[in-house]
């Protein structure tokens, strides 16, 4: 069987910075202008939402495209 890799990471002699363009880090200046304001809680639960709703899509969709093949009767195995 052939093997497949999707995703291989070499990190090797790597060094990763904290204010690497785009990774999200702000200087000082720019954290005393931001207001500590908790919105936590507002995208955990969006993020829920999110999932769910993927989930629920994805069962329908799997229910509707497996048909009724998808029980088997068990006196048909014997």
């Amino acid at each position: 069987m052939a093997e497949f890799t999707f995703l291989e990471l070499h990190l090797d002699d790597a060094t990763i910075t904290n204010n690497a363009p785009y990774s999200g880090a702000q200087s000082e200046s720019q954290r005393a202008d931001t207001d500590d304001e908790d919105d936590s809680g507002r995208s955990i639960v969006r993020l829920l939402a999110v999932a769910l709703g993927v989930a629920a899509v994805a069962a329908v969709a799997g229910r509707a495209l497996s048909g009724d093949e998808g029980l088997v009767d068990t006196d048909d195995l014997s």
